[in-house]
């Protein structure tokens, strides 16, 4: 689209100079100079040119030369933007953009690199609204090979992450191959965004501390995480097991989530023991967050869940579901 607008801008700068001139040169009123000024810029119309001065036909010339050029820019232009899928681009884009502007509460992904792709896959297995930022040529043509939207662009630019709906959105993950990126990404989403979930990419300690700073809610160093793994399935491989089996999207009977306990909901308000959870729907509370920031590991049958809390559940995928809604209050 900038080239077509650089086309057009060129053709309509030479069309005014020309007018001007002509109108100076051969005294001629504005449309009669617009006129001759078509007439010289268009080979074919050279047989309708009026009686010209000296003046007027040095600038007849010049005009044509440019004039041919211009149009010829134009033409090729047109012709890779018709021919060589650039409409079906920036229609596809405009569709893209226009979805985007529907969501609410959504999450917005930055990158397509390699913790991008993982993090993309867990949110399409959790059946989320997400967007994803990429402005790589190969990783948008793998994205959009797959049949999958994506929106073009720098993630490090703040129109970007105006376009991606920032200000609606629940989540951020900033998954770009370089830490003042990702540092960037951050300070820019958290002053458009006060309330968004961030979750940034560092390389190392020093890089999540200044990411923090930023804004970061939290930080993941995939190099770190890889290699306490690696220990862990060497000391613990029972634990790790079960950790996957609970997390991990190849397992369809059983999975942890997060519970956000309403206001008002059957479930505030009430011991675990005189609550539904364990009765009706066989579901394991792991562990309880306050909102103040307590965690309460393994709670008791007396535990009471308050209005706020987050419980910690491990379950049947149906299970977690209507407990959900129950913690919702629509159950």
């Amino acid at each position: 689209m900038k080239r077509v607008y650089r086309a057009l801008s060129l053709f309509g700068a030479i069309l005014a100079i020309g007018t001007l001139l002509f109108h100076r040169i051969e005294q001629l009123g504005w449309f009669d100079a617009f006129y001759v000024t078509l007439l010289s810029i268009t080979p074919l119309g050279h047989g309708l040119m009026p009686a010209l001065s000296g003046a007027g036909r040095e600038l007849n010339a010049f005009l044509l030369v440019c004039g041919v050029g211009v149009v010829g820019y134009a033409a090729s232009i047109a012709t890779r933007f018709v021919f060589e899928g650039e409409m079906g681009k920036v229609f596809w884009r405009r569709r893209v953009e226009k979805r985007v502007e529907r969501m609410e509460d959504h999450y917005i992904v930055c990158g397509y690199g390699r913790v991008g792709r993982i993090v993309v896959g867990e949110l399409d297995h959790r059946n989320v609204e997400f967007v994803v930022i990429e402005r790589s040529e190969e990783a948008i043509a793998e994205r959009t090979a797959a049949g999958a939207d994506v929106l073009v662009g720098d993630a490090t630019d703040e129109k970007t992450l105006e376009t991606a709906g920032v200000r609606r959105a629940r989540g951020l993950v900033s998954a770009l191959e370089s830490d003042a990126d990702n540092l960037y990404v951050t300070l820019t989403a958290r002053g458009m965004n006060p309330t968004l979930r961030i979750v940034a990419r560092a390389t190392d300690d020093a890089a999540a501390r200044k990411l923090k700073r930023a804004g970061a809610d939290r930080t993941v160093s995939p190099n770190i995480i890889g290699g306490r793994e690696m220990a862990q399935h060497l000391l613990m491989p029972a634990v790790i097991d079960f950790l996957h089996l609970a997390t991990g999207k190849e397992n369809l009977d059983l999975e942890m989530r997060e519970i956000h306990v309403a206001e008002g909901s059957r479930l505030a308000g009430i011991a675990f023991a005189d609550s539904p959870i364990r009765r009706e729907h066989g579901v394991i509370v792991v562990a309880a967050n306050r909102p103040g920031g307590e965690t309460v590991f393994n709670p008791d049958s007396e535990f009471v869940a308050g209005g706020g809390d987050t419980l910690i559940c491990l379950g049947r995928p149906d299970e977690l579901l209507a407990m959900d809604r129950l913690a919702r209050g629509k159950g």
